[in-house]
């Protein structure tokens, strides 16, 4: 379901700017479907996870899909730090994952 989540996610937010502050029809409406489906597979997670943890990921990971999906598809600006910065956002995910020391 995580998973799930994290995809749609990303889909909105690429619906987002697809829709041109949402002028394009079909784009808008894409939005709110993924965005619908995203909060569904949220709350159906959220069951199985602890709260901080399954938030910690699926905000590290939407933000760093979606700054790498922008980068790949919109020719959206790329820099050494933009690169580090969404490698410290998994290690910080993975960091989340292991169990307590």
């Amino acid at each position: 379901m995580l998973v799930l989540s994290l995809v749609t996610s990303i889909l909105a937010n690429i619906c987002v700017k697809l829709s041109y502050g949402f002028t394009k029809k079909l784009a808008s409406i894409g939005a709110f479907v993924f965005y619908g489906l995203c909060a569904l597979f949220l709350v159906l997670t959220v069951r199985y996870m602890e709260l901080g943890v399954l938030y910690g990921i699926w905000a590290g990971l939407t933000v760093a899909g979606t700054a790498l999906l922008g980068m790949v598809f919109f020719g959206e600006s790329s820099s050494r730090r933009k690169f580090i910065s969404i490698g410290i956002i998994i290690v910080g995910v993975v960091l989340l994952q292991l169990e307590p020391l």
